[in-house]
């Protein structure tokens, strides 16, 4: 949707980058996703976090778990910001 019209055009793709704290994001939207060579007419979401870490390497090894769960949890932070409310809500989501 651009406002409350939605995107008509086929395929289209949405892509951006911004940052969260020490984290780089970076998300595609196309409404034209390929299946199998198959167009689907569904939509396909990807995100990407990349760490903005600079340490040497012990430092990264004894921390990479936590680098790990903040970059996905960003991730899943993106993905559900991108939702209706009223969609969200039929998920019954436990928090």
């Amino acid at each position: 949707m651009l406002g409350k019209e939605p995107v008509k055009s086929s395929p289209a793709s949405f892509y951006t980058e911004f940052d969260k704290g020490k984290i780089h994001a970076a998300l595609n939207i196309g409404n034209a996703a390929l299946i199998n060579g198959n167009q689907t007419g569904n939509s396909l979401i990807d995100i990407g976090c990349i760490y903005n870490l600079n340490c040497d390497a012990e430092t990264f090894f004894s921390s990479y778990k936590n680098i790990l769960e903040e970059t996905h949890h960003m991730s899943e932070q993106i993905f559900v910001g991108l939702l209706k409310e009223e969609l969200l809500k039929s998920l019954n989501p436990e928090y």
